[in-house]
């Protein structure tokens, strides 16, 4: 009977861990395939955002190759893991019942199993015979014997079999004071490993047990899968709403509807000529380098200023803002002919300023780049925030009250102002 309870227990242990292994096997695989999957999309995103331009909208244009790389490094890095998580499920297939998971990785124990765990254990019940004398007071019945074993047994380090030559004396003290036979030293039985085992892998299980819970892991996927699905939302998809954008220009005041006429005033002739009608033209050019055209009436009415126009070229907000800070920048400068595309905002009936967005790291530290632009003309037509394109001079005029300069555009005719299409928030 006690064999077959034996028998009984480790089969019970061994349906339980088959089972218990089972689920955390399933667990294990489940949140690699998770992972796998959240980390090849998160590749994928970081190579479309690069290819579709959507990075100029979150990073400065130095780092978006580093986006690009690191999306490349994620896939190659998936790839592998795929490969690998192969191979440890066609082991789990080819191993099945030697598989266990502990700290989070997966072992495959190749062994055999043992026969101990699925065979009647077959006792030798044979006694063994002890060769002792009777003596006095000795009897049969006050001897125990016990089962042979295949190390045989002992008296007991103080015991020996009396021999003829020993003395009464002797002999009754090697049998005891009671005249019964020292017991020997009961074998320790073999611990069974079985149960050992088990009791082993159930603890082992109940202290890693944690790391497969699948709702933990479910968890975790959706939080890394939520900016993920932003950009399959198309998001983000512009830059700083409008109001936040008028918040960052702030409060602007007007350098002056007479600016033209202050800038002439220290001019100098480069060329004249005498229209038709008696009109005296000249070509002026002031310290700064702007170039205007003066007409004088024979009336002597106000002479009528107007800025010279011609081929310009296309410059970037922030030379133009650089320049304000620097001497020489500007003197290399002043009297450009320069062509700018950027935000409108209207200042006032001749003026407002041209806008476009610098990030130096990402879209949180944007600053707005400005110049002011000055036209002839009442214009119309613009509303804030829409998109256009300027041309005229560069000029560098002091803000009033400040000690700092401000980059503007003197514009020779209201067509060298239009609208067009928006080529980016952010300036490159």
């Amino acid at each position: 009977m006690a064999d077959a309870h034996h028998h009984t227990h480790v089969h019970d242990h061994s349906d339980h861990h088959h089972h218990h292994d089972g689920e955390a096997i399933s667990a294990y695989f489940t949140e690699q395939l998770l992972t796998i999957l959240v980390a090849g999309l998160f590749g994928f995103v970081a190579i479309q955002m690069y290819r579709g331009g959507m990075l100029n909208n979150l990073l400065a244009p130095q780092f978006h190759a580093w986006v690009l790389g690191g999306g490349i490094a994620i896939l190659a890095l998936v790839v592998l893991r795929a490969v690998a998580v192969w191979h440890e499920a066609s082991q789990v297939h080819a191993h099945a019942g030697h598989v266990h998971i502990h700290d989070g990785h997966l072992h495959v124990h190749s062994h055999a199993h043992h026969h101990h765990e699925h065979e009647h254990h077959h006792h030798d019940h044979t006694h063994h015979h002890h060769q002792h004398e009777h003596h006095p007071g000795c009897t049969h019945a006050a001897h125990t014997h016990f089962p042979a074993s295949a190390e045989g047994h002992s008296h007991g380090e103080q015991e020996r079999v009396p021999t003829q030559t020993d003395s009464p004396s002797a002999a009754s003290d090697s049998y005891g004071s009671t005249g019964r036979e020292s017991s020997p030293s009961q074998p320790t039985p073999e611990p069974d490993r079985s149960d050992a085992n088990a009791d082993e892998e159930d603890e082992h299980h109940a202290d890693h047990g944690h790391s497969h819970d699948l709702s933990w892991v479910m968890a975790r996927m959706l939080v890394l899968i939520f900016p993920v699905s932003l950009y399959f939302l198309g998001l983000p998809n512009a830059t700083y709403s409008k109001e936040r954008q008028l918040r960052m220009l702030g409060q602007e005041s007007s350098i002056g509807t007479e600016l033209l006429q202050e800038l002439a005033k220290d001019a100098e002739v480069v060329a004249e000529k005498t229209l038709e009608d008696g009109s005296l033209q000249r070509t002026l050019k002031t310290k700064t380098g702007l170039r205007l055209l003066e007409t004088r009436k024979p009336d002597g009415s106000q002479p009528r200023l107007e800025v010279l126009s011609g081929e310009g070229r296309r410059m970037r907000f922030n030379d133009l803002n650089d320049a304000a800070f620097d001497e020489a920048k500007r003197q290399s400068l002043q009297g450009q002919i320069a062509i700018l595309e950027g935000r409108f905002r209207r200042l006032g009936d001749k003026e407002f300023t041209l806008f476009r967005l610098k990030m130096t790291c990402c879209a949180a530290d944007t600053v707005p780049l400005r110049v002011r632009i000055v036209v002839p003309q009442a214009l119309s037509g613009f509303q804030d925030f829409d998109w256009v394109e300027v041309k005229g001079q560069i000029q560098f005029v002091k803000v009033p009250g400040q000690e700092r300069y401000l980059p503007v555009i003197m514009v020779a005719d209201i067509t060298d102002v239009r609208k067009t299409e928006p080529k980016g928030e952010y300036e490159l």
